[in-house]
Order: structure tokens, then C-alpha cells, then sequence
């Protein structure tokens, strides 16, 4: 039971605890598998969350390294790759950086197109 007597149970993919009946935990986003027989409680069936574009997410990390990640919901790898990327910004300054950006904005670029594949597929993954 929770704190206001509601019944609870836990997500399956962190543990984190969950109203009955809720789609998705709002800690992960994971959406949760319906128990055998809520049908029949009166529960609607899940509903499929909004699916996210790997172009965008590609256009968006072109711009900026990382936000490709952050737009898939993959926050502290999105901070990676925004660090990264500004770091390989400054060391331009030496030369290396003209090297190591290329890099660092490629990745991101391809990265952020996964990262929507696990966002939108999460049971492939």
C-alpha cells in the first residue's frame, strides 16, 4: 500500500514502486505489461506512447552534439556528448580539435538515431 492507502506495484524494468493500473513508470518510462485478467477489472487496454523520429534526432545532434540523446530521453549520455562536444570546440584552439570534433559530432549524429530505436523498441533491446 502507499502512502494514501492506493495499491501498488512495481515497474518491471528499475523497480521503482507504481500505482495499480499505470502504462508507464515515471521514473524509467518503461511501459508496463497489463497483469493477466485487467481486462476484465474494468482496465483499459495500454496505449502505445508517442514514437520519436530518428530523424530528428539526427538533425537535432547535427546542430548539437548530444541533443539527439536528450531528445530520446538518454539525458546523462545526451550531457556526454554535449561536454565532449564542447570540448572538442575549444581544443581547436590546438588543432586537435579539428580531428577530434568530426568525431565526437559523428557519433553523436548516429548515436542519437540509436538511442531513438531503444527509445521507440525498448523489448528489442
Amino acid at each position: 500500500m502507499g502512502k494514501n492507502g492506493d495499491l501498488e506495484s512495481s515497474c518491471v524494468n528499475c523497480g521503482s514502486s507504481l500505482k495499480i493500473g499505470a502504462t508507464y513508470c515515471p521514473r524509467c518510462g518503461y511501459h508496463q505489461r497489463p497483469e493477466l485478467g485487467s481486462e476484465s477489472q474494468g482496465l483499459a487496454p495500454p496505449q502505445s506512447r508517442p514514437q520519436r523520429s530518428p530523424a530528428i534526432a539526427v538533425v537535432l545532434a547535427f546542430l548539437v552534439p548530444g541533443l539527439g540523446h536528450m531528445y530520446a530521453a538518454e539525458w546523462t549520455t545526451g550531457l556526454v556528448f554535449l561536454l565532449a562536444g564542447i570540448i572538442a570546440a575549444a581544443s581547436m584552439a590546438f588543432l586537435v580539435g579539428f580531428l577530434l570534433y568530426p568525431i565526437v559530432w559523428i557519433m553523436g549524429m548516429v548515436g542519437g538515431a540509436r538511442a531513438v530505436e531503444r527509445f521507440n523498441f525498448p523489448e528489442k533491446f
